[in-house]
């Protein structure tokens, strides 16, 4: 079982294949516009790349996946 929060969820998603059980905690999906983001090396492109990743990821896995979001 792989759990995780926030940044940690997402990678919990992305890396499902490996776990029989997923529980995310309002993993961030979408990095594109996360200020906190500022790095030169790390531009839109590879950010967006991140989210398409991420989508495929959760969409191969075998994984019973739970994704829990604040709202």
């Amino acid at each position: 079982m792989f759990l995780g929060d926030s940044m940690g969820a997402a990678a919990a998603l992305c890396f499902s294949e490996l776990a029989d059980q997923v529980l995310a905690f309002t993993p961030q999906v979408n990095i594109s516009r996360f200020e906190a983001i500022t790095r030169s090396d790390y531009p839109l492109l590879a950010k967006q790349g991140f989210t398409k990743k991420l989508i495929e990821c959760v969409g191969e896995t075998k994984a019973n996946i739970s994704v829990h979001n604040y709202e």
